[in-house]
């Protein structure tokens, strides 16, 4: 009975803590530095890709315009 007991008790203690309440190590910090660094860096060229995009986008609408201001001035 006493080893029960003992069991429930400490499967109660363990329960109310959490499953994962170990200290990480130096490795587990390393790790999830990089993972944020690799995810930072594919964020910021996925920015820039889309700015330049845009950029050209306006560039291509400028000079249409262009264009038709050329156009109209010759008639």
């Amino acid at each position: 009975m006493e080893e029960t007991k003992e069991k429930l008790q400490n499967q109660e203690k363990v329960s109310k803590k959490g499953k994962h309440k170990a200290k990480p190590t130096l490795g587990d910090i390393v790790f999830r530095v990089l993972v944020i660094v690799v995810i930072f860096f594919i964020v910021v060229i996925a920015y820039v890709s889309y700015l330049q995009s845009i950029n050209k986008s306006s560039n291509t609408n400028n000079n249409q315009v262009q264009t038709t201001r050329t156009i109209e001035r010759t008639n």
